[in-house]
C-alpha cells in the first residue's frame, strides 16, 4: 500500500451536494443566512433535504458567473448542516445553515442536474504557541475590534460583546471573519488558513487594516462636511446681500 492510500484510510470522506455561494464565505460553528434562486442551488437544497440536511458551501471565484463549474468555485469550503428553509414572494428561498467543519474538494461529479462533491474533512491546528502569546494576541483582537466597531456602522452590540467576552483563538478568528463586511477574497484567504493562531495573527491584521481605512473614510467625510457648511454659509450671505441691496435700492426709488 502506498503512502498516499495509507494517509486516504485515515481520512473522513463524504459526498455532498454542493452549493455555490456568491459573495459569501460560510465558516464553522457559525450561522448564516442567504437567499437562493438559481437552479443548481435549488438542486443541492432539494437533495440535501432528501438526505441528512448536510451541504457543502463553497464561495464562487467570481460573482459574476450565473452558471458556475468546477473551475469556477473554490475547492475549500465548509460543510453545513440546513437548518430553515422559508419561502420567498416569487422562486427565491430563504436558506438557514450552520456550519460544522472545513472541507476540500476531492473531485466533483454531475447527477441529475445536481453538482455533487466528493470532499475530506479539514481540521485545524491549535498550534503550540504559549498561552500567553495566546491571551495577548486575543486582547489585541478585542481591542481592536472595539475600535473597528466605534467607526463602523455595521457591526451589533451583540457581535461586539461575544467578541470582548474572548474564546479559543480559532473560534474569535472565525466569528470575527464571519460577522465583519469584509471581501469575500479576504473571507476566503481566513478560511483557508487552518492554523488557528496564524489565522488569528491574520485577522488582526485585516482589522487593523481596515481601521485605517474607516479613520481616511471619516477624515474625507468631515472635510467635506466642512466644506458644504462653508458653501452654505457663504451662499446664505450672498442671498442676505441681495436681499439688502435690493431693499436700498427700492428705497432709493423711492425717495
Amino acid at each position: 500500500m502506498s503512502q498516499i492510500e495509507e494517509m486516504e484510510n485515515y481520512l473522513e470522506y463524504e459526498t455532498l451536494p454542493v452549493l455555490p455561494l456568491r459573495g459569501l464565505v460560510a465558516f464553522p460553528e457559525m450561522l448564516i443566512h442567504f437567499d437562493v434562486g438559481r437552479l443548481i442551488s435549488m438542486k443541492a437544497l432539494e437533495q440535501s433535504m432528501r438526505d441528512n440536511q448536510r451541504i457543502f458551501l463553497t464561495a464562487q471565484r467570481d460573482i459574476r458567473t450565473d452558471i458556475p463549474g468546477e473551475d469556477d468555485l473554490f475547492v475549500f469550503g465548509t460543510v453545513c448542516t440546513v437548518k430553515q428553509i422559508l419561502k420567498l414572494p416569487g422562486d427565491n428561498i430563504r436558506v438557514l445553515v450552520e456550519g460544522t467543519h472545513r472541507a476540500v474538494v476531492d473531485s466533483f461529479s454531475m447527477q441529475d442536474d445536481c453538482l455533487f462533491a466528493k470532499v475530506f474533512r479539514m481540521d485545524t491546528d491549535p498550534g503550540r504557541a504559549s498561552q500567553k502569546r495566546k491571551e495577548a494576541l486575543v486582547r489585541t483582537l478585542q481591542e481592536r475590534f472595539e475600535e473597528y466597531a466605534s467607526l463602523s456602522s455595521h457591526i451589533s452590540h451583540d457581535v461586539v460583546m461575544t467578541v470582548l467576552d474572548g474564546g479559543e483563538p480559532g473560534y474569535l478568528a472565525d466569528y470575527v471573519a464571519q460577522n465583519t463586511p469584509l471581501e469575500y477574497e479576504v473571507k476566503q484567504d481566513l478560511l483557508e488558513e487552518v492554523h488557528d493562531v496564524r489565522r488569528l495573527e491574520q485577522v488582526i491584521r485585516v482589522i487593523g487594516r481596515e481601521i485605517d481605512i474607516l479613520r481616511i473614510e471619516t477624515d474625507l467625510q468631515e472635510k467635506l462636511k466642512d466644506q458644504v457648511d462653508k458653501n452654505q454659509r457663504e451662499y446664505y450671505l450672498r442671498e442676505q446681500m441681495k436681499v439688502i441691496q435690493n431693499e436700498l435700492g427700492e428705497q432709493d426709488t423711492g425717495d
